[in-house]
């Protein structure tokens, strides 16, 4: 078995210029060909674009994940200040937000459901909070046209914007890494790693993070002649496929209800390998437009405390089976509770263990200095690089205008935790 070999990147400075560098070589060969990047449907957005230079205030502070939040006052990208402030000071008494999730509104966004169902952002100062999902709207159209204020979807989502120059950016990181696994049956198979998977199926998603996550991953950990022992497929999200035998392993999110009504209702046991013990990339986060940054700073602001108050209880052990509750309230507020979780399980139940599950993922050390919801630039950049390597992205950005730390650090003090007033 193959030692863990975890990808991660290193940002080198150059006077003024940046420069990200992987600390482990992109092994390229040829891997089943994906949907690109481009059919996230953006192509139509960039005449909608901003400017991207580094003078530009909306542009934010992004940092590098590896350093600490100011105590007192830290500085922005265009040489001015943020300061720490509390929802006293916020400014936004009467203002209204619509929120968009890009997947049912359940344990996978549960700091955003948090924060509406036990009223943060009304705490905060709003006076009315529109959460809305769909499995259809492209978050950038939606975010952009103004339809939406904020957009809970993927960094790829901003990754892929930005090289295409939509003016968004992302203000709070509410995965902090990918929540991909490779998923197998436990009484089947007994899998440690990607290495044991010589000789096996893999089923993947055509999906190009999964793809491209994939490949860097197995070109890491195996050889070429090792590699093409195993016989990767595209299969569907369905993990039934792993019962049958259609596969021996898949990858999938190991939070999705399907598996984890078949756990509890003791009808699988499955194991998950997950891809960031391999791979140091992101997953969700919230999304704005640059216009927004610019234009309603305080509502931006505030906006991040209420999600990050949400994110906190998230990952809080002591709070899951109250968050899961909301999360089951959330869909079954949007009618759709049944279609997802079924009548055999107990709803609060599924997403109980949805929302422990998820806290490994969520959660990464650098929220505990930098404040919850700290977006980590390093693995963003380490995401960009991937997909440019995988000729995913036709141009690059540099990641710090990809993410904005601003509103993090005004709404964290300087021990590392969130500035809430009861």
């Amino acid at each position: 078995m193959n030692n863990k070999t975890i990808i991660r990147t290193e940002t080198v400075m150059c006077g003024r210029n940046t420069s990200t560098r992987c600390m482990s070589s992109i092994h390229r060969r040829k891997f089943l060909k994906s949907a690109s990047l481009t059919s996230i449907g953006i192509a139509g957005l960039a005449g909608c674009a901003g400017t991207s230079g580094s003078n530009d205030s909306s542009e934010g502070s992004g940092g590098s994940s590896g350093g600490s939040s100011s105590t007192d006052s830290s500085t922005d990208s265009s040489g001015g200040t943020t300061e720490p402030t509390t929802s006293s000071d916020s400014g936004v008494s009467g203002e209204s937000i619509s929120i968009l999730t890009t997947y049912y509104p359940d344990a996978s966004y549960s700091g955003v459901v948090r924060a509406k169902y036990q009223n943060y952002f009304e705490a905060v100062g709003f006076s009315d909070v529109t959460l809305d999902y769909s499995l259809e709207l492209n978050p950038l159209q939606v975010v952009t046209s103004d339809d939406y204020d904020f957009v809970i979807a993927s960094h790829l989502d901003s990754i892929a914007g930005r090289a295409q120059g939509v003016p968004v950016q992302s203000i709070v990181t509410t995965q902090g890494s990918t929540v991909q696994a490779y998923t197998y049956d436990a009484d089947e198979h007994s899998f440690e790693s990607p290495a044991d998977f010589v000789g096996s199926t893999l089923g993947l998603q055509n999906d190009p993070d999964i793809t491209t996550f994939n490949n860097e991953i197995l070109s890491s950990e195996l050889s070429d002649a090792e590699r093409d022992q195993i016989n990767e497929t595209f299969v569907g999200y369905d993990v039934r496929n792993l019962l049958t035998g259609k596969v021996d392993a898949m990858t999938k999110f190991p939070t999705n209800a399907d598996g984890i009504i078949l756990e509890l209702k003791e009808e699988a046991n499955f194991g998950y390998i997950p891809m960031k013990d391999y791979l140091e990339v992101p997953g969700n986060a919230a999304i704005t437009t640059t216009s927004m940054i610019e234009n309603k700073p305080e509502v931006v602001r505030e906006f991040v405390r209420a999600h990050a108050k949400g994110l906190a209880d998230s990952i809080d052990p002591d709070m899951r089976d109250s968050v899961a509750a909301d999360c089951v309230q959330s869909t079954e507020d949007a009618g759709i509770s049944e279609q997802i979780f079924g009548t055999d399980v107990d709803a609060v139940d599924i997403q109980s263990r949805a929302v422990e599950m998820f806290r490994e993922y969520r959660h990464i050390d650098e929220w505990d200095t930098n404040g919850v919801g700290w977006n980590p630039t390093d693995r963003v950049a380490l995401a960009q690089q991937l997909f440019a390597d995988a000729g995913q992205l036709d141009d690059t950005s540099d990641p710090e205008t990809i993410v904005n730390n601003r509103f993090i650090e005004e709404v964290t003090d300087d021990q590392g935790q969130l500035i809430w007033e009861e």
